[in-house]
């Protein structure tokens, strides 16, 4: 029978899948997965669920479940509760930006959902300050520095389309700069400010440039408007540049001693956010730790370091 998710491994994700089965041992959940996609592999052994679940002591509706988990027609989906039914909701997770980086996360494991890894599949190439990015063609979109900043610091911008539209991003928002004096570093973030406390500074949202919308896509004049830390900071590390250093001293006055960096300084003063977060200060670190590597996470060790070469050249 043909399967419907089918696992097929690249070389580098089998790879992956084989250093966790030597490395790890016992019953851990990420063991266990990694023995059922060696297993499952199309490319590779490719036995039966029966056979795996009989092997690994699960069931075969634990296999099934793998092979198809969030991966729909080529898509991630979420699924959540209906408040008032609590009927099962099912939903297509993430717009162009953050679809693909939350793809490339799963793909490392073996289920690729083609389609959100495929930048066409949905992009609408758009102009933002004679910067060419990409709208989503499904609407609300979602495009930000944040899963450009992520994706370079964990896994690099591999493919044709990653690396020069992150850094379009990088560019219309230096633009915005040059044009108007307003130091521009958008993001997502936990901002202490009514109504939403949370929201989405958007490069682009349904033919807006330089949007911002809660997390229901809601938009005012009045919703505030920030430089981004975890953007500075990500960007400066993976595309150094003037204006990324001088994002990363307007930023330094939303740092506190002793306590780390909030979620940046509202556009044009030197006001804090006053909003710490573990997604700010976690990029912050990665950041820090990419910009002294010289390479992305992914890569156990590094052809060069900046710490290296800094120590070369004063022998």
């Amino acid at each position: 029978m043909n399967k419907k998710y089918v696992v097929r491994l690249s070389d580098e994700e089998r790879g992956c899948c084989q250093g966790i089965v030597k490395n790890l041992k016992g019953s851990s959940q990420k063991f266990r997965r990694a023995q059922i996609l060696l297993k499952a592999d199309a490319d590779g052994p490719a036995w039966p669920d029966s056979k795996i679940a009989e092997a690994f002591n699960c069931r075969v509706q634990t296999i099934e479940n793998l092979r198809k988990r969030l991966v729909t027609d080529g898509y991630l989906r979420g699924e959540d509760l209906d408040p008032q039914t609590h009927a099962h909701r099912l939903y297509q997770e993430g717009r162009v930006g953050y679809e693909q980086y939350a793809a490339e996360g799963f793909a490392l494991w073996g289920v690729r959902a083609e389609k959100a890894l495929d930048f066409s599949a949905n992009g609408k190439p758009v102009t933002v300050n004679d910067q060419t990015v990409l709208a989503d063609a499904r609407k609300n979109d979602l495009l930000t520095s944040e899963p450009f900043v992520m994706m370079g610091l964990e896994l690099g911008w591999p493919g044709a389309t990653w690396r020069p539209l992150a850094l379009a991003v990088l560019a219309a928002q230096e633009t915005r700069f040059k044009r108007t004096g307003i130091v521009t570093m958008v993001s997502e973030d936990a901002i202490p400010d009514p109504p939403a406390y949370f929201y989405y500074y958007l490069l682009y949202y349904n033919g807006t440039p330089f949007a911002v919308t809660s997390p229901g896509g809601d938009t005012a004049s009045t919703f505030p408007r920030w430089v981004s830390a975890k953007a500075a900071f990500g960007y400066h590390a993976l595309a150094p540049s003037d204006y990324t250093w001088r994002a990363l001293q307007t930023v330094k006055w939303g740092m506190a001693p002793g306590r780390g960096w909030t979620a940046g300084v509202y556009e044009g003063t030197r006001n804090s956010t006053k909003a710490f977060n573990l997604n700010t200060a976690a990029i912050v670190l990665e950041s820090a730790a990419y910009f002294q590597r010289g390479c992305p996470f992914i890569e156990r060790a590094c052809a060069s370091s900046r710490a290296a070469l800094k120590k070369g050249a004063t022998q």
